[in-house]
């Protein structure tokens, strides 16, 4: 046990940590950085993230699953957009290409594209309304091969 582990500070700051963590799983730079927000040393914030990540209370490797499961599956994010979140969340990129590797071995990525179509209204006959559908997709991080492919599938589909 640390010196500051029995420190009212080492408390407040376990606390603080627990109040974040009670709304949603985080990433361990994120409790870093919530708890130096707040003015905690930066002793005692490495001892709290030390203390959490010993007791199993925060899992970079767990986090980055979850999010990365939840934002394709709920929030129908693609690869490239889910990437782009955890790295800003402070994942590794180890982790990152680790978790993205077993989203696309374990969710077929088309079939949730073509869930998210299905839920969006969008005219088959205009053009500029699919070349804006594309865009929105595009920034929601799917790549334009699979857009393309899926779009083409749906046209299809819609004509015979």
């Amino acid at each position: 046990m640390n010196r500051s582990e029995k420190s009212p500070e080492f408390e407040r700051a376990k606390s603080d940590a627990f109040r974040l963590l009670k709304y949603r799983s985080r990433a361990e730079k994120e409790i870093f950085k919530r708890l130096k927000e707040k003015g905690y040393p930066f002793q005692v914030i490495t001892e709290v993230v030390a203390w959490l990540k010993e007791h199993g209370f925060v899992d970079d490797e767990m986090f980055a699953w979850l999010y990365a499961y939840d934002a394709l599956k709920v929030h129908f994010k693609g690869p490239y957009r889910i990437e782009r979140e955890l790295l800003s969340l402070g994942i590794s990129k180890e982790i990152v290409t680790k978790t993205l590797s077993r989203l696309k071995d374990e969710i077929d990525i088309t079939s949730v594209l073509k869930a998210y179509l299905e839920r969006v209204r969008f005219d088959i006959d205009d053009s500029s309304a699919i070349e804006k559908l594309k865009a929105k997709l595009y920034r929601r991080g799917f790549a334009s091969s699979m857009i393309d492919a899926t779009l083409r599938e749906i046209l299809n589909s819609h004509e015979t």
